[in-house]
């Protein structure tokens, strides 16, 4: 049997390690090695860690000052031995027949990657999140049209589901071959420099070099929304420049790798469902409803903004994002405010 390292980076969530590990301790399918690389965590989590560790020498425990996802990631990438690749996050679960399942698909569709969708778990209830409505064994060229370029953004019709521009980018529920990471120094970037998305640069170095894909919707991977340590709404001062240096690097890749004008107008396309995010990033900031508008407005005036809204068609989107991207492309910023009061109203309850 081919061995799966998975990987899983650990950050003060003593509260629901237990499950992870277990979750994949647990498998159906044993051969694995898991390596969980503790981020400084100040909590019980390293105490967790080194007590599985004991237990099952499957297990191998690293350690780092605290430096950020990447960072672990990229720790445990270098120490991983197995044929196959797959990522946990330490607050999260899978399912015990997980690892089994993505093996036999991945041997009987010679495929280079198996993906699966995923059920977020809330507080109060489970939230299935399809990505695709059934399985299908994705070729080359399908890879690169609606795999590869839709990491950079959506198009056409994708765009009537706006929430789930992401939806392919995480690099959990995945099992990736080993040689599409490691044999090509893959890594994961700085997420200082970036802000976010960190997932999606990595599989957009890695799926330059995916030739076949299978997705199924018999596995899931369990998301969790429930934890306030993975979910702030804290105001980041610095996001918005961030972001200006993640589409800055998207943008240059397409253009050495000569990937076309589909991967450019997908880019813009995210550049201008950016304004979500940024919106909400502004609308968190600790000073007044008058300087926020202005913040809004400062990055709607921007040429990158302007231009992105000026090839965006609206008539793709449900109503309310048609009002929301409606303001946009008339830079304007309260109605974007007021659009966004009601935003966090309604997070707040789910």
């Amino acid at each position: 049997m081919d061995l799966i390292s998975v990987i899983v980076p650990v950050y003060n969530v003593e509260k629901y390690l237990k499950k992870c590990i277990n979750s994949i301790l647990y498998q159906s399918y044993s051969n694995i090695e898991v390596l969980c690389v503790d981020d400084g965590s100040t909590d019980a989590s390293l105490k967790i860690l080194k007590d599985f560790e004991k237990q099952d020498q499957r297990v191998k425990v690293f350690t780092q000052n605290n430096a950020g996802v990447s960072v672990a990631r990229n720790h445990a990438i270098l120490e991983a031995t197995g044929q196959y690749l797959m990522f946990v996050d330490g607050d999260d679960w899978i399912d015990f027949d997980t690892c089994e399942k993505a093996m036999n698909l991945a041997r009987q569709n010679d495929v280079d990657m198996v993906m699966w969708s995923y059920v977020r778990e809330m507080r109060n209830e489970s939230r299935p999140k399809q990505i695709f409505q059934k399985n299908h064994l994705f070729n080359e060229k399908e890879v690169k049209e609606r795999l590869y370029r839709r990491l950079f953004g959506l198009l056409g019709e994708e765009l009537r589901q706006p929430e789930n521009a992401d939806a392919i980018c995480t690099v959990w529920g995945k099992l990736y071959k080993r040689e599409l990471v490691c044999d090509r120094n893959i890594e994961f970037p700085d997420i200082r420099e970036i802000g976010t998305y960190e997932d999606g640069l990595f599989n957009i170095r890695v799926f330059e070099n995916v030739k076949r894909v299978f997705f199924t919707t018999d596995i899931e991977y369990h998301y969790r929304r429930d934890n306030v340590n993975s979910i702030t709404s804290e105001y980041n001062e610095n996001l918005e420049k961030q972001w200006e240096n993640l589409f800055s690097m998207m943008k240059q890749h397409i253009k050495n790798k000569e990937l076309g004008n589909s991967f450019l107008k997908a880019l813009n396309h995210r550049i201008a469902l950016s304004m979500i995010p940024l919106g909400i990033n502004s609308y968190c900031a600790p000073y007044s409803v008058v300087k926020r508008t202005f913040m809004i407005h400062q990055i709607l005036k921007k040429p990158e903004y302007k231009n992105a809204y000026r090839q965006l068609n609206l008539k793709y989107f449900p109503i309310y994002w048609k009002i929301f991207f409606g303001c946009a492309k008339h830079q304007c910023a309260i109605g974007i405010f007021i659009l966004l009061f009601f935003i966090q109203r309604f997070r707040g309850k789910s």
